[in-house]
């Protein structure tokens, strides 16, 4: 503030003056303002915090079995994944696996078979099994020129 617009000390001669008071309307939209902004923060919270390795060991886990075929319907050894995990696990000489401690939630699981990967979504409930029972594996013929 310049110099010249600054108050002069005859304005304080009683005391400090009074502050403008805001009108509540004023007042108001101050305080709604705050409750919105405080309302998305904890949304936002609650959805970073949903996907923490913290709260999904609270949600629990489970177990997901299956077994993977080619088109056939012959077993195939292959290595299966779970996203966003450290969980993986190959199939026996049956075609057969058993993933143990997957996270309870919609998961994503990658089946991987020389070298081409499939996705299978999957709902994992907390202390069950959950089997996808047969998965078929058609890999992608690559044409003979």
């Amino acid at each position: 503030m310049p110099f010249e617009n600054s108050p002069s000390l005859d304005a304080y001669k009683n005391g400090m003056p009074e502050r403008p008071r805001r009108s509540s309307t004023e007042h108001r939209r101050v305080w709604l303002v705050i409750a919105v902004l405080s309302v998305v923060v904890v949304l936002l919270l609650g959805v970073n915090l949903w996907d923490a390795p913290a709260v999904t060991h609270l949600r629990g886990t489970g177990t997901v079995t299956g077994q993977v075929v080619n088109e056939r319907g012959d077993p195939i050894q292959a290595e299966i994944f779970v996203l966003k995990t450290a969980l993986d696990a190959q199939t026996d000489d049956q075609g057969y696996f058993t993933l143990k401690q997957v996270p309870a939630g919609e998961q994503i699981l990658v089946i991987a078979y020389l070298g081409v990967g499939r996705e299978v979504r999957t709902v994992v409930a907390s202390d069950t099994v959950t089997d996808l029972g047969r998965i078929q594996f058609a890999s992608t013929r690559v044409p003979e020129f």
